[in-house]
């Protein structure tokens, strides 16, 4: 029970977007205390895959309130360097995680899109409640993606096997599991940000 609870913590279960548990801390090591199987590593790297999805809204609120574009290509290609140096120590090598996680950032960029779709259209939808960017979203935001390099890590094993996709595609499409589904874009984001995961897709 107490591996399930970790396990709900990391992977960011019903569209959790902050951490509720003190103990978050130990979550991963609850999680690698067991034996990864293929449905249990990819329960973890979908789920922390809506984590950081369900983050898109607070982004793109502050963006929207302050006139920002949602494009940054400068810190996206920080970010991009940085993420890629940090899967290549976890063993993640080759081009494959930096596409990977570029993957996430165009996937969490389509969520943001919609909203200014929606914002723009009714602007009685605009949240007033403003999250700072710098201080509040973006450290959530970096957490959610070491997460990923250790979910991703976990997960390669599966990679190559002829079932990876129906696994990959029967998790990514649960709703009542993942809330990131019900953004606007939210069905496209997800694929977007889980297609690549294994080594065929149908």
């Amino acid at each position: 029970k107490k591996t399930e609870t970790a396990f709900e913590f990391v992977v960011g279960m019903n569209g959790q977007t902050e951490d509720k548990t003190t103990p978050g801390a130990n979550a991963n090591g609850a999680f690698l205390c067991c034996k990864a199987t293929q449905e249990t590593a990819t329960l973890f790297i979908v789920g922390v895959a809506n984590k950081r999805l369900m983050l898109a809204k607070d982004v793109v609120n502050y963006k929207f309130h302050h006139n920002s574009s949602i494009d940054d290509f400068v810190r996206e290609k920080q970010v991009l360097e940085s993420v890629s140096a940090q899967g290549q120590k976890a063993g993640i090598g080759g081009n494959y995680g930096e596409e990977f996680f570029q993957d996430q950032m165009d996937a969490n960029k389509m969520i943001q899109k919609g909203y200014v779709k929606l914002w723009t259209a009714n602007k009685s939808l605009l949240p007033q409640n403003v999250p700072d960017l710098q201080k509040n979203t973006r450290p959530r935001v970096t957490a959610a993606t070491e997460e990923m390099i250790l979910a991703l890590k976990v997960f390669l094993q599966f990679r190559i096997n002829k079932n990876c996709w129906t696994f990959v595609k029967t998790e990514a499409e649960k709703p009542k599991s993942f809330l990131s589904l019900a953004e606007p874009n939210g069905k496209d984001a997800m694929r977007k940000a889980v297609v690549r995961l294994c080594a065929e897709v149908e």
